[in-house]
């Protein structure tokens, strides 16, 4: 919320939050992806430039061609011209990072995951932008753009073939020097965490938004 404040926008928040319904999409299980999309009815579309989601999962849900059952599709794709990405926002709407002054001491790799490419195509979007913050070294490798492992419901399914991908994900992170791994995705750094503290690993894990607004 404070970024989007950053650039000069009236920021209005859902409360309480909701869910994009993704998983549930996924699944197959489509009248519960319409519960989930129950709060378009409570947003006034007409008074709204963007709706900005911090999530290329979520992103995507809102850029699909079908809409959920009982919702037209006129509505549906309103949604779809108005959602953007959190960093295709402050890409397109850049915020006042000089004000923002972030800084964040260390080696970070970027995870460039697979619902933020498939939803928002590039990771060179949020790699510009973490170029705005002071201290951070970017480290790369070959296999940043590999699965994390946490796929919604397939982590739960394939249990060890998520930990597996997890770890690969972690001997990345050890062999590069990476204090941080950063991502657009909170599900995937939720996997990547429970990991990292089930195993002790010295790699801690931040959202985008949290890595520009660093103080430390």
């Amino acid at each position: 919320m404070r970024l989007l404040q950053l650039g000069g926008h009236s920021v209005e928040v859902l409360s309480p939050a909701i869910c994009c319904g993704e998983a549930d999409y996924r699944a197959g299980d489509l009248t519960q992806w319409h519960l989930h999309q129950s709060f378009l009815g409570r947003l006034e579309w007409d008074k709204l430039d963007y709706l900005v989601v911090a999530s290329g999962r979520c992103s995507s849900v809102f850029r699909l061609p079908t809409p959920p059952p009982k919702v037209s599709l006129a509505q549906w794709q309103q949604v779809a011209t108005k959602t953007l990405e959190l960093s295709e926002f402050l890409q397109e709407f850049r915020p006042d990072f000089a004000q923002a002054r972030p800084h964040l001491s260390g080696r970070a790799y970027f995870l460039d995951a697979c619902h933020y490419r498939q939803s928002c195509g590039s990771k060179l979007i949020p790699l510009q932008l973490l170029q705005e913050v002071a201290g951070l070294t970017l480290v790369e490798d070959e296999e940043m753009s590999q699965c994390c492992g946490f796929g919604g419901y397939a982590a739960l399914q394939y249990p060890a073939w998520a930990q597996t991908l997890a770890e690969q994900k972690a001997e990345i992170a050890l062999r590069l020097q990476a204090d941080y791994v950063i991502s657009t995705e909170v599900a995937c750094l939720w996997h990547l965490r429970q990991y990292f503290a089930q195993y002790q690993k010295p790699i801690q894990t931040l959202h985008l938004a949290d890595a520009l607004l660093a103080d430390k």
